[in-house]
């Protein structure tokens, strides 16, 4: 679990995603153990982050459960069964907030992760 984590982060953060969270709602989501949400400086690399983190997680034998947005998308979600993976366009990951909806929830340290990996 802690591999495909670190690959999710790892290639958000190669992609220049900013503000990468990381989330364990394991305690109050059955369908999940982690949300990663960061954000892009446009349309064009929300996308290309989300078609990244497909690719690498597919290359390394995870499976995509489910993706919702595609191209051109303000935000794009994709279910990788114990990790739901959100990349927001900036001004919409702001009207959403996701990070103050699950701010009671532990929040991982992006730089240990992304060393564990």
């Amino acid at each position: 679990m802690k591999d495909k984590l670190a690959l999710v982060v790892k290639t958000i953060d190669d992609m220049k995603g900013n503000d990468i969270q990381i989330i364990n709602v394991s305690d109050v989501n059955p369908l999940c153990e982690y949300f990663v949400i960061c954000d892009a400086n446009n349309t064009t690399q929300t996308s290309a982050i989300a078609a990244k983190v497909r690719k690498e997680l597919l290359q390394k034998g995870f499976d995509i459960n489910h993706i919702e947005g595609e191209k051109g998308s303000k935000w794009v979600l994709l279910d990788a069964n114990d990790i739901i993976i959100h990349v927001f366009y900036s001004p919409e990951r702001a009207k959403y907030s996701l990070d103050k909806l699950w701010a009671d929830q532990e929040f991982l340290n992006v730089e240990d992760i992304l060393k564990e990996g």
